[in-house]
């Protein structure tokens, strides 16, 4: 019995990006260590947001590379996911990088501020001069404008054409 090439060229995509995928999540379980322990004894307020918050980051940037990568390379983008050359499908994928880096910002907030007891509003604003951590998530929420503005343009292409 012959195995066609295409069967196998999409098993070896299916592998690649099922380790892709995995990635993040090894990482996760890496850097937290035994999630049991956020069941098993009493942990600050939000602090299983703030777990959320960084997975949904990490997922977040593998999203954003796939979206990257498929658009950068256009044909070749679309057969390296094994996708026709359709534009919904690199919309879609926008709107789940959107998704995810949207999730990745309110669950933080929302765990800082259920930490802190009221709304973390100063998180939400750039602050380069101060201590390292607030300019360090300045960072990040610089790197979100961009991001949310490419997904505006990308809404509006249909009206400004």
């Amino acid at each position: 019995m012959k195995v066609s090439s295409t069967v196998v060229r999409s098993v070896k995509l299916e592998l690649l990006l099922a380790v892709v995928f995995l990635l993040p999540g090894l990482a996760f379980l890496q850097t937290t260590g035994d999630i049991g322990i956020y069941f098993r004894y009493r942990i600050p307020d939000g602090h299983i947001l703030y777990l959320g918050a960084k997975l949904c980051g990490l997922y977040a940037v593998i999203f954003l590379w796939l979206q990257l990568l498929q658009g950068l390379l256009q044909a070749c983008g679309y057969r390296f996911l094994d996708r026709s050359d359709d534009p919904a499908f690199h919309r879609n994928l926008g709107l789940v990088v959107v998704f995810l880096f949207s999730t990745h910002i309110a669950l933080f907030v929302s765990a800082v501020s259920m930490r802190s007891g009221h709304f973390a509003y100063q998180l939400l604003l750039p602050l380069f001069f101060g201590a390292y951590y607030p300019s360090i998530l300045s960072i990040g929420l610089i790197a979100a404008w961009p991001l949310l503005t490419a997904a505006a343009i990308g809404a509006m292409r249909r009206r400004l054409t």
